[in-house]
């Protein structure tokens, strides 16, 4: 008879709180989860990516065209965006990103915003 074979896989690991948070901040810096396994050591990037889903978190698209773009905003202008975010249904990331795509899209629009922000 023959024996089965049998999946090897990286033996279950718990994740602590530093050390999702650490995975989190990785994840939202656009780093892999190959990357991110590396760093947390004794884990795959397919268990990163499952435990990232559970907490809520997601990652870049991987292979995509996608960039990271860090701004700050007074606290504010913060709590205004995230208003509007919420009105519209919109995570505020999401919001900020489709305001963007719509001044790069429309070069003038920017000139405008400018103009009248002087």
């Amino acid at each position: 008879m023959m024996e089965k074979k049998t999946r090897r896989s990286t033996p279950r690991r718990l994740y602590y709180g530093p050390e999702k948070m650490r995975a989190a901040f990785m994840a939202g810096a656009g780093r892999s989860g190959t990357e991110i396994a590396t760093v947390l050591g004794g884990t795959s990037s397919h268990k990163v990516r499952a435990m990232l889903r559970k907490a809520g978190l997601s990652m870049t698209r991987r292979g995509g065209d996608d960039a990271i773009l860090q701004t700050h905003l007074r606290r504010r202008e913060l709590a205004s965006l995230v208003a509007e975010a919420d009105r519209r249904d919109f995570d505020p990331g999401d919001l900020v990103a489709a305001l963007v795509r719509a001044c790069i899209e429309d070069p003038v629009l920017i000139d405008n915003i400018i103009d009248d922000a002087a």
